[in-house]
C-alpha cells in the first residue's frame, strides 16, 4: 500500500483512513480473493462529483452559454476517455487490484482505469471534502479547460462524415475486426478500422457497431491533422 501512500502524499492529502482509498482501487474480480469491498460504490459517488464539480464550474464560467452547450461540454468533459488519459497521468493504473486471471486480462483495462478515476474522487470526497475534491478536480481538468465549449463542438461534429470529406473522392469503409461477448457480456465490445482501400486510416472500439466506427473515424482524423 505504499504507492497509495505516495500518491497520496503527492496530492496533499493527509488521511486517516487509507482503507477507504484500498476499496477505491479494488477490482470487483478480487474480492473472492482479497475479501475486501471493490470500488463500484465509490465509483457511483464519484461519477456524481464528476459531473457536480464540471457542471457547476461551466455554469459559472460561461453565463451566456446555452443548455445545450453546457450538457455537451460536460457529457465531453466527463466522458470515460477523458478520464482515463486523466487517471494514467496519475499513474492509477498501475495501483488497480485485481484478481489473478482479470490482470492479464486487458482488453477492457482502459474502461476500468476511467472507472478507477471516478471511484478515486468519491473516495477523496468522503475523506476530504467537496471544497478540496473540487480544487483537485479543477486542477486535474485544467489542460481541458482552455477552451472547452469549442472543444465539445468539434467532438460531436460526425466524425465519419467530417473523414469523408478529409479524402475525397476515395470511399471509406468500416471493416468490424474483432467483437467480444456481444450478447453475453455488458463489457462487450467491437474493434473496426476505417479503411480506405488498402490504407489503415484508423481505430476505433465501442459498444455497438456504430460506436465502434464513429471512434474510428475520430481516431483517422487525429492522424489526419498531426
Amino acid at each position: 500500500m505504499e504507492q497509495i501512500s505516495n500518491l497520496l502524499k503527492k496530492l496533499n492529502i493527509k488521511t486517516n483512513n487509507l482503507d477507504l482509498y484500498i476499496e477505491a482501487f479494488t477490482h470487483p474480480s478480487s474480492t473472492n480473493e482479497t475479501g475486501k469491498n471493490n470500488y463500484e460504490r465509490l465509483e457511483f459517488l464519484g461519477d456524481v462529483i464528476c459531473s457536480f464539480v464540471i457542471s457547476n464550474y461551466l455554469f459559472k464560467k460561461y453565463p451566456s452559454a446555452n443548455e445545450k452547450d453546457l450538457t455537451l461540454t460536460r457529457q465531453f468533459l466527463v466522458r470515460g476517455l477523458t478520464q482515463t488519459e486523466i487517471s494514467k497521468k496519475l499513474k492509477l493504473d498501475t495501483l488497480i487490484i485485481y484478481s489473478i486471471g482479470e490482470k492479464n486480462n486487458i482488453s477492457n483495462h482502459d474502461k476500468i482505469i476511467g472507472q478507477v478515476f471516478e471511484s478515486f474522487i468519491g473516495a477523496i470526497y468522503l475523506d476530504q471534502g467537496l471544497d478540496f475534491v473540487e480544487k483537485l478536480l479543477l486542477d486535474l481538468y485544467r489542460p481541458y479547460l482552455i477552451n472547452p465549449i469549442e472543444d465539445a463542438r468539434d467532438f460531436n461534429i460526425d466524425p465519419k462524415s467530417t473523414l469523408q470529406i478529409k479524402v475525397a473522392p476515395d470511399i471509406v469503409k468500416y471493416v468490424i475486426t474483432k467483437e467480444r461477448n456481444i450478447k453475453k457480456n455488458d463489457d462487450g465490445y467491437f474493434i473496426v478500422e476505417a479503411r480506405s482501400g488498402d490504407i489503415l486510416l484508423g481505430v476505433g472500439k465501442g459498444a455497438n457497431h456504430k460506436e465502434a466506427e464513429i471512434e474510428a473515424a475520430r481516431d483517422a482524423l487525429k492522424k489526419i491533422v498531426s
